[in-house]
């Protein structure tokens, strides 16, 4: 029951319910002889305590977040490939040759994701792709550079399953494992580095 309601408090409220469903059949072995709506009432209160207790645990994060909500500043690709450019004078990047992502989280994953057409890492379209990386967190700026020789190596592995004919990588944000890829890949990107960009 422990382990269950840790996976609610991580993964939301469908997970929550069933780990209280699973409480109370624990806790009323004569489960076919109690009306439903004892069930529901004994889920409404403790879901009612769980709520609370999530909402106070997320007050908190926020409370002990060090950075300004207010200074968060989001770019769109445009302003991503300027900010590159400013970063490595003289380099030309094309728009239909460069990927962008903003990092995302999603329950206590912090990754960078990118979903492209497998045909952008064909030798006669492209010899290199630009992946560039921004943390709204901090304003932390990356900028990769790939050759698509190495992404034809490793494709087997960027597969999408449920997006026929594209390729997906994913870095994580963490900065434990920055800029490793995630998913069984592995791979530390942080060797196409460019440059990490002042914050601005």
């Amino acid at each position: 029951m422990r382990l269950l309601n840790g996976l609610a408090d991580d993964a939301g409220d469908i997970l929550t319910a069933w780990a209280l469903l699973l409480e109370w059949l624990a806790t009323n072995p004569k489960t076919m002889q109690i009306s439903s709506r004892h069930a529901r009432k004994f889920l409404k209160l403790r879901l009612g305590v769980v709520t609370m207790e999530v909402r106070e645990k997320a007050a908190q994060r926020l409370a002990e977040t060090t950075f300004d909500v207010a200074m968060i500043r989001h770019l769109s690709k445009h302003q991503a490939i300027e900010r590159a450019g400013r970063g490595m004078p003289g380099l030309d990047l094309n728009p239909q040759s460069t990927l962008f992502a903003t990092v995302r989280l999603v329950l206590r994953a912090e990754f960078w994701s990118f979903t492209f057409p497998s045909e952008l890492i064909s030798k006669e379209i492209n010899s290199s792709l630009n992946f560039l990386l921004h943390d709204y967190r901090t304003d932390d700026f990356y900028h990769l550079i790939i050759s698509t020789e190495y992404l034809r190596d490793i494709s087997d592995r960027l597969t999408a399953p449920m997006l026929k004919g594209k390729l997906r990588l994913s870095l994580s944000a963490s900065q434990t494992d920055l800029l490793r890829s995630m998913h069984g890949l592995g791979i530390d990107f942080s060797q196409f580095l460019q440059g990490q960009s002042l914050n601005e």
